[in-house]
């Protein structure tokens, strides 16, 4: 091999490494953030899936059997959570009792929850729309409920990204009246599927409102809150329950 040959033969390795490098951190970008949110965002992913027939409804049918789900957005992600983090104590997503909170109620729910992890299970809230993974969960509140509409919530599809203009575009599975990439016809018009919706953020990253529909559209202002199911944390759990022994 000349020496030209070679030159072409080392750049062509260093093409492949950095290639190979990149894709390896778009993957690893898409992940999600630990095993408990991990769950949730396959649970979601099985779901669509499965899907033979659906349609956005607030009295909740749900027939795996049949692939078909009719379903508002709090029963879609109450089912998911239900199936994942919360199926252990049967106590729903809050460990509450509650099987179906309502949107509010998640978005209040993550607002009160701690920022930092602190190996007990639970939510972590989750400040900046930005640093939202696949599996966790966003959530707004209207300031004054309509009837059967106390806000939105969703599952995180993809890592968000930061536009040009400083909307945040977030990919979500969700339950609503609006068209899906993933329904079609067959389908149904609504109902559970894979979107798009942008997020208008603070000086912070913090979400302040929300585009849906039409990007273009005027950012709707709402009480915004992002949260991370988190897994228990086997080591945490074993020394606090000795602590309790020794007491």
């Amino acid at each position: 091999m000349n020496c030209s040959s070679e030159k072409w033969a080392s750049l062509a390795l260093v093409v492949i490494f950095f290639a190979s490098a990149q894709a390896q951190n778009a993957s690893q970008s898409d992940q999600s953030a630990n095993t408990a949110t991990r769950t949730v965002h396959d649970e979601a992913m099985r779901i669509l899936d499965s899907i033979k027939s659906t349609e956005y409804r607030h009295k909740t049918s749900i027939d795996e059997k049949k692939g078909a789900y009719y379903c508002d957005c709090s029963a879609f992600v109450g089912y998911v959570l239900n199936r994942t983090v919360a199926k252990d104590d049967a106590k729903g997503p809050f460990h509450d009792g509650r099987k179906k909170p309502l949107a509010r109620d998640y978005e209040m729910g993550f607002a009160k929850a701690p920022e930092k992890a602190d190996g007990k299970g639970g939510w972590q809230q989750i400040s900046r729309v930005a640093d939202a993974l696949p599996g966790d969960v966003i959530a707004w509140r209207h300031e004054k409920a309509l009837p059967n509409n106390t806000g939105h919530v969703v599952i995180v599809d993809q890592k968000p990204v930061v536009e040009k203009d400083g909307l945040v575009r977030v990919g979500a599975i969700d339950s609503t009246t609006l068209p899906s990439s993933d329904i079609t016809k067959d389908k149904g018009k609504s109902g559970i599927g894979r979107r798009t919706m942008w997020f208008k953020v603070d000086s912070d990253g913090r979400a302040v409102g929300y585009v849906r529909g039409s990007r273009t559209s005027k950012p709707k202002l709402e009480s915004i809150s992002i949260g991370r199911a988190l897994p228990v944390d086997a080591a945490a759990t074993e020394k606090q329950t000795a602590g309790r022994h020794a007491a």
